[in-house]
C-alpha cells in the first residue's frame, strides 16, 4: 500500500534491471533461459530461476562469479544452489532447486 509521501513504484524505476537483463541478453545469447522477476519492492533486483545446476553455473561462469560464492542450502528435501551478483549498480540473485543428483542429470534412478 502506498502512503501520502510514496510515490507509486513505475517501470521506470525497474529500468535499470530490465537493462541489466537486455545487456545479459545481448552480450551471453548461449545463457539457458531463466524465470525472472523484477518486484514493485525492490525495482533495482532481479531475481533469477534457473532449471537445475548446470544452469545456475553457466550464469555464474558468464557473470564471473567466483565458485566460492556460491550457497548450498537446504529446505525439507529441496536443495538450493544460489548466488548474487552486482551488475551496473543492479543486484541480481540467481538460484536452482533440485531434490538429488539424478533429478539434475536425467539419469534413472
Amino acid at each position: 500500500m502506498t502512503t501520502a509521501s510514496e510515490a507509486p513504484v513505475t517501470t521506470s524505476d525497474q529500468a535499470a534491471a530490465l537493462r541489466t537483463m537486455l545487456t545479459l541478453a545481448e552480450q551471453h545469447p548461449a545463457l539457458p533461459a531463466a524465470y525472472t522477476v523484477i518486484t514493485t519492492g525492490f525495482p533495482d533486483e532481479v531475481d533469477v530461476q534457473l532449471h537445475g545446476p548446470s544452469e545456475l553455473e553457466a550464469w555464474r561462469v558468464a557473470l564471473d562469479v567466483a565458485p566460492e560464492h556460491v550457497r548450498f542450502c537446504t529446505e525439507s528435501d529441496r536443495y538450493y544452489l544460489r548466488f548474487k551478483a552486482q551488475i551496473n549498480g543492479v543486484m541480481l540473485k540467481a538460484y536452482a532447486a533440485f531434490t538429488s543428483a539424478s533429478e539434475n542429470s536425467g539419469s534413472a534412478a
